[in-house]
């Protein structure tokens, strides 16, 4: 997803830390929308030198960094939800008498 690649690239020049992305801490508010998510960034991070080098250097990053599964997560559900219904109404006879 071109989204989850624009916040790997922003979390590598920020130095961002990869604690807010493990998968037990996004566990505490299930969705497969923000699982997908932290699965993507901890794929697209992994083995990334840059990360890396800024582990420990603070707490935490800015809210609107740690916040990238929960954002990209809903907007997934919503378009894939919007999907079905799209594909759905398509696929039903609405003409009266059938």
């Amino acid at each position: 997803c071109w989204a989850d690649a624009a916040a790997a690239l922003t979390l590598e020049a920020a130095g961002g830390q990869m604690a807010a992305f493990d998968e037990h801490v996004l566990a505490m508010r299930p969705s497969p929308g923000i699982e997908a998510v932290g699965a993507s960034l901890r794929h697209l991070l992994d083995g990334s030198g840059l990360i890396a080098a800024a582990r420990g250097s603070r707490t935490q990053d800015a809210l609107s960094l740690r916040a990238v599964p929960h954002v990209h997560g809903a907007a997934r559900e919503v378009l894939d939800r919007s999907a079905q219904l799209v594909d759905r109404e398509l696929a039903s006879v609405t003409d009266n008498p059938v």
